[in-house]
């Protein structure tokens, strides 16, 4: 439902073969109130968009200029967007300049067709920080969760403790792998590690430097470090690590 919506804008289409060649949009929406199905009302003001879309021989290409405004009071300003999807095998491709996450999990909350468990445990992790540089492919694999490759780099992201998962704040570094497991090189300042249903207290660390491996199969999630830099109130530490959780 849309109980309200003011919008403004342009849009130009070239049209030939029974489908749009290319396209450019340009978008002003001072106030936009969206109502899923089964959920709050949710709120856009101020809503600027600028979006170019073009058919390539492999595909198509959508590129996303701006997009900037508010949502449920978080200010949205992601940079430049582009998903290109390849016909021949069916890839999508998804670059993001840079992606605040706590406006981005308000969006997902709000709008994003999920389970009310998933909606629940997302408001309980609270992620924040940004996302920069990210890059993703995705691959459907007829039935079962697609193929996926992603690589970004992280710049002082955060989430809280929920059922076993470790709070964390201000991680930066780079992280890349698939759904099975990937690779985080962490380079971070003011760090800190919160394992809740093992420790009272969090871990706090003024730097902390590390490769982390972690897998995930029907057997098991491993965690693992061949190597951790820390420093913090107990001085220069340094150690490998190995958790597996079946």
């Amino acid at each position: 439902q849309l109980p309200r919506l003011q919008l403004g804008g342009e849009l130009w289409l070239d049209w030939a073969a029974g489908q749009a060649q290319r396209a450019a949009l340009r978008l002003h929406a001072p106030q936009l109130d969206v109502r899923p199905a089964q959920r709050s009302l949710a709120e856009f003001r101020d809503l600027a968009l600028t979006a170019h879309f073009a058919r390539e021989a492999q595909g198509w290409r959508l590129l996303v200029e701006e997009l900037a405004g508010s949502f449920a009071g978080e200010r949205l300003n992601p940079g430049q967007l582009q998903l290109r999807r390849l016909a021949a095998d069916d890839t999508w491709l998804l670059q993001a300049e840079r992606l605040n996450l706590a406006p981005l999990a308000s969006l997902v909350r709000g709008l994003a067709p999920l389970p009310d468990k998933a909606v629940e445990i997302l408001a309980s992790l609270a992620p924040h920080g940004r996302l920069r540089d990210l890059r993703a492919e995705v691959r459907p694999r007829g039935e079962g969760l697609p193929e996926v490759e992603y690589d970004l780099r992280l710049d002082r992201v955060g989430v809280s403790a929920w059922h076993g998962v470790p709070a964390l704040e201000n991680v930066s570094g780079s992280l890349s792998g698939s759904l099975a497991g990937g690779e985080l090189r962490l380079d971070a300042n003011d760090f800190m590690l919160h394992l809740d249903t093992l420790f009272p207290e969090p871990w706090r660390y003024r730097r902390a430097r590390a490769r982390l491996e972690w897998r995930l199969d029907a057997e098991a999630s491993t965690l693992s470090s061949a190597l951790m830099r820390l420093s913090g109130e107990e001085g220069e530490l340094a150690g490998n690590m190995l958790n597996r959780l079946r």
